[in-house]
């Protein structure tokens, strides 16, 4: 089996937050490459940021990661998995909520392949309350988030805030 060098980061991503930043950096000390999935959102998931704006948001931040690519998938991720012939995918986890969540997805992605390992990793201390959800609440309502994403994410909220005409 190969592919045990390399690791998929998937999520939406919507937006990068520096939570997600600091789970990408651990991820590039701990496997030869790492593979930041894009995940396109479902046609009944309403997204903040659009598919093809998410992922060029984290290519430029990747940019200088040489062992980083960023790439987008729809579907499952064991499919994604199978398709890069990648076995290991890491997940962030900020408090028991999300461990409880990404347990039992665990599980159900076990029945869907059984050779894909999945490691959960604790995020930083300073990251745990910082959800993509809680960013874009915040912004939303003229809140500073410079705390928890980069400016080049601020910038694209801004250009699509003026798009959507809010």
């Amino acid at each position: 089996m190969g592919g045990r060098s390399k690791v998929i980061f998937p999520g939406s991503f919507d937006p990068w937050t520096y939570a997600h930043q600091s789970i990408l950096e651990r991820a590039c000390a701990l496997f030869d490459e790492v593979t930041v999935g894009v995940c396109k959102s479902p046609n009944h998931k309403k997204v903040y940021l659009a598919d093809d704006l998410r992922y060029r948001i984290i290519k430029q931040i990747c940019e200088g990661k040489a062992n980083v690519q960023v790439k987008i998938f729809q579907g499952l991720v064991t499919g994604f998995c199978e398709q890069e012939r990648c076995f290991n995918v890491i997940r962030g986890v900020r408090r028991a909520q999300d461990f409880q969540y990404e347990w039992e997805m665990y599980h159900h992605n076990q029945v869907l392949s059984e050779e894909i390992e999945w490691l959960l990793l604790p995020c930083r201390k300073e990251y745990m309350g910082v959800s993509s959800s809680l960013v874009k609440e915040i912004y939303q309502h003229g809140g500073d988030i410079t705390s928890w994403v980069p400016g080049h994410v601020i910038k694209a909220m801004e250009q699509q805030r003026r798009v959507d005409g809010a």
